[in-house]
């Protein structure tokens, strides 16, 4: 029987893109040739969807909730492996991702409970985790945070204590003044308004790091553009406080704050998080967090498999360890 994955293979693209196009999902971003090409070559392999959802058992299909636009995804790479991660696994379990919903641009009020499970992906308020359960209890969660709610699957990775890592790394090289650059946690409700503004995992554990060591914390939340970077690290340079390394939350801020760095000549630590595929060819290649987003994605689609099918009845609340790639802007 014909896979999603021997499409993919002969189409040139990645198994999630191939899933997509043949669930009609229209927010994805790709040329129309290529939509023709995998329908082309779908047709040609004789794949069957309905036929593969029937032999697999499996008569539902879950639901993707995410507080984040069709467009911010096409640019961030973490969020493009999650998808990937996700769709690998559903054609993997035989089971259908068939509907999208960007609480961006609902039309009409959310309604998840047809559905078999869902997974929210993004940062959401902690009574709208509850509203969601109320909705559907087959529901697991992929954020920068481990939320903990009674009843709710959810699973991320351990930025906390990478962050402590990266920052222990730092001292132990000899580096005291340690600048953060980065931007606000800004979390939703279901009806896609952005409802509360609080400090991200790396910053508050930044924060926290900072204290312990009895230093004086020097950070520009300037938001999460790589132009928000540049405006950052142009504060910071142009302060009267002494930098010798700066701590970035995300890779694409890296970018900003390594142009900034290289055009007025400053020899200063980075280090950085995501570990995008730009970050190991610039110059000089980039220090940075791996974070195992394809597999946060593959795990929230088998988390929900599991509560659906009732092959277990209580909450796995799971962590996905990240590593250092250490590479010339901080050699450890």
């Amino acid at each position: 029987m014909t896979t999603i994955r021997e499409i993919a293979q002969k189409a040139g693209v990645s198994a999630g893109t191939v899933s997509r196009i043949l669930n009609e999902d229209n927010t994805l971003s790709v040329a129309v040739t290529t939509r023709q090409r995998v329908v082309q070559i779908a047709d040609e392999l004789a794949y069957n969807a309905e036929k593969l959802q029937t032999n697999r058992k499996w008569t539902k299909s879950i639901a993707v909730v995410t507080t984040l636009s069709a467009e911010q995804e096409q640019v961030d790479e973490y969020y493009r492996k999650i998808w990937r991660g996700i769709y690998e696994a559903s054609e993997k379990k035989g089971v259908k991702v068939s509907h999208i919903f960007r609480l961006q641009n609902l039309s009409e009020p959310l309604d998840v409970s047809k559905f078999a499970a869902v997974i929210f992906v993004g940062a959401i308020e902690k009574y709208a985790i509850h509203e969601l359960y109320l909705k559907n209890p087959n529901l697991v969660l992929i954020d920068d945070r481990l939320v903990h709610v009674d009843g709710v699957d959810a699973v991320t990775t351990d930025l906390k204590e990478k962050v402590f890592e990266l920052l222990n790394a730092f001292w132990t090289s000899g580096y005291r003044d340690i600048a953060f650059v980065g931007g606000k946690r800004e979390s939703m409700d279901l009806s896609g308004h952005y409802v509360s503004v609080d400090d991200d995992t790396r910053y508050a554990a930044y924060k926290s790091w900072m204290q312990s060591k009895h230093l004086v914390p020097r950070a520009v939340l300037a938001g999460w553009q790589t132009a928000d970077a540049v405006t950052a690290t142009n504060e910071l340079l142009n302060s009267k406080e002494k930098i010798d390394s700066i701590l970035v939350a995300s890779d694409p801020l890296a970018v900003g704050v390594l142009k900034v760095l290289s055009e007025n000549e400053h020899h200063i630590a980075v280090a950085s998080f995501n570990d995008v595929e730009i970050g190991k060819y610039l110059t000089p290649s980039l220090t940075t967090v791996h974070i195992p987003a394809e597999e946060i994605g593959q795990t929230a689609l088998v988390q929900a498999v599991e509560r659906s099918t009732n092959t277990r009845n209580w909450p796995t609340w799971l962590v996905i360890p990240s590593y250092i790639v250490y590479r010339e802007t901080f050699v450890k």
